[in-house]
């Protein structure tokens, strides 16, 4: 399968690049030309590189020409202002649809990789369910629900929607010290000792966006 990617050198996306290439698809990549490249260098010579942002939407046709898929892996989880946000989760995400709408031709499928901020808060009694309201409590995820309202109200290829829990594993910086106070024997608070804490290994991520390729029941949902 020929795969259009964004999001390839960060922690997510680097992960869903060396699931791509193990199963041994065609893929290209959208990268700035700052990007740091140490998660992927290994890749390199394998890809084709298309140097742009989610803000040029003739960057992202180019990319997707030709393509059976795209995943979209890119977005902000970090900003110096809320604007940033919404710039890049939802307007990046509005660019990519509308670039995705225009390569109809060849493209089948659109996989969003979105976030359980959107859902909001729960735990172990009402844990949060695909079909549950939305309720971000953050602006990053007020950011990525609409994101997803681009994909779910726009988006004329088909498309799957997957909100990961916090992610760790190779390559994180986030959630990091958390694991490095627990290997100096120290048990990290969060917002008292009962909080739960739901969480998904990186590669495990990728294994589920390479299922939603291939799998008719998560499509347009």
């Amino acid at each position: 399968m020929k795969v259009f990617l964004t999001g390839a050198s960060g922690f997510v996306g680097s992960h869903v690049l060396d699931a791509l290439r193990a199963g041994r698809h065609d893929v290209s990549v959208l990268l700035r030309r700052t990007s740091d490249t140490r998660f992927i260098s290994r890749h390199l010579g394998t890809l084709t590189v298309h140097y742009g942002s989610l803000d040029d939407v003739s960057v992202l046709k180019k990319g997707m020409a030709g393509a059976d898929a795209v995943i979209h892996c890119a977005g902000k989880t970090k900003a110096l202002g809320d604007s940033e946000f919404y710039r890049v989760n939802q307007g990046g995400t509005q660019n990519l649809v509308t670039a995705a709408n225009a390569c109809t031709e060849s493209l089948r499928y659109l996989v969003y990789i979105s976030s359980q901020a959107v859902s909001g808060p729960a735990d172990l009694r009402s844990p949060a369910e695909e079909t549950s309201d939305p309720h971000p409590v953050s602006v990053y995820g007020r950011s990525k629900w609409l994101g997803e309202i681009e994909v779910r109200q726009r988006c004329r290829v088909t498309w799957t929607i997957l909100r990961p829990a916090a992610v760790y594993g190779p390559r994180d910086t986030e959630v990091l010290p958390l694991f490095q106070k627990v290997k100096q024997h120290l048990m990290p608070l969060l917002s008292g000792a009962k909080r739960s804490l739901s969480m998904i290994y990186g590669p495990d991520v990728a294994a589920a966006v390479l299922c939603c390729l291939t799998a008719e029941r998560g499509r347009g949902g």
